[in-house]
């Protein structure tokens, strides 16, 4: 069954967000304030309670490209996987 109009079905849909939150680094916390909603609210998402709506995935990949891009402004974890992506590739680019 469709979600909200997104393309796929609810359990892909938190499947691919849960996804999205465990590669930028994020708790239920820090997701709150990524999406700006409670952490509760965080927490119910996580769990495939609440709905996931395009708008969540879109600020996920958002912050993930930021982060893959190696963005100076990014603080705390989602700064800390950039620094590790950028340690790989500078291991790796010189093969």
């Amino acid at each position: 069954r469709p979600n909200f109009g997104i393309g796929m079905t609810a359990k892909q849909a938190t499947a691919i967000f849960r996804s999205l939150v465990a590669l930028c680094g994020l708790d239920h916390r820090q997701l709150a304030e990524v999406l700006g909603r409670t952490p509760q609210t965080a927490r119910h998402k996580l769990a495939g309670s609440n709905p996931i709506i395009q708008r969540d995935l879109d600020v996920l990949a958002e912050l993930w490209s930021r982060i893959e891009a190696g963005e100076d402004s990014l603080t705390g974890p989602p700064a800390e996987h950039s620094s590790a992506i950028a340690w790989v590739r500078s291991r790796t680019s010189a093969d």
